[in-house]
């Protein structure tokens, strides 16, 4: 029988992460973690090899990365996508001292991918609605959090902590807006969903829609306009997750 990270290998990626999500396979046999923590490595090493080579076709295209996506600067410096930090074990063990047992598809993407912000402005273009990918590293999320350690730890039942991961298109256009967050408690241990404002999709389905449309998610809230070139030459032989 064919392992779980083979059929992925082979291309079921969609299939294999429903699979995961649930904690089966398509036999009905649980999953081991073993086997589910190697399906999510090789997704994040094909998420930052995808970026990694975003940043460099966007650099090439003209992408300014130093300003919103409406136009006007940012107030400091950036960095579109960061190393990940030899200490990212501690932050990660830090982290859930405060929030318990993290996602493995959140805590792999940390260890392998990092903080990623491909917030900018493609010249000329009024695309001030195209979401461009942005999600927080460990340590930014652990400072978020560091405010929230009483809230975690006497959280009633039936109650739900929500922490931000990035900010929501509105405000990667310089605008007033709000946040796609994470929600605690979790409601599934491979993977979790990723609230935004007008829909909820998984996390690793919120990186499948961030490669289709070349790092810019926002595309797909607008389906009957015309694919930009751009658009189409930056996702142009992704990788598929």
């Amino acid at each position: 029988m064919q392992s779980i990270l083979g059929r992925y290998l082979d291309g079921e990626c969609e299939a294999v992460w429903e699979e995961l999500v649930v904690g089966v396979d398509r036999f009905g046999k649980p999953i081991l973690h073993a086997d589910a923590l190697a399906v999510a490595r090789e997704t994040m090493r094909r998420v930052r090899h995808n970026l990694e080579v975003l940043v460099a076709r966007l650099t090439e295209q003209g992408y300014d990365f130093t300003k919103y996506t409406e136009g006007s600067p940012f107030d400091g410096p950036k960095t579109s996508l960061e190393t990940v930090k030899p200490e990212v074990t501690e932050t990660l063990a830090e982290i859930e001292a405060i929030t318990g047992p993290l996602p493995l598809s959140l805590r792999v993407f940390w260890e392998i991918v990092g903080g990623v912000d491909l917030v900018g402005y493609f010249p000329g273009m009024k695309w001030h609605w195209c979401d461009p990918m942005q999600l927080s590293s460990a340590e930014e999320f652990l400072q978020e959090i560091s405010d929230l350690e009483e809230e975690f730890s006497e959280l009633p039942e039936g109650e739900s902590v929500w922490v931000s991961l990035g900010a929501d298109a509105l405000h990667k256009a310089n605008i007033s807006g709000g946040s796609y967050c994470i929600v605690f408690p979790l409601e599934y241990q491979a993977d979790f969903i990723f609230e935004q404002d007008s829909h909820q999709s998984t996390f690793v389905s919120h990186l499948r829609t961030v490669f289709l449309w070349g790092g810019f998610p926002g595309f797909a809230n607008f389906p009957n306009y015309p694919t930009p070139s751009e658009i189409l030459a930056l996702r142009q032989g992704l990788l598929p997750i």
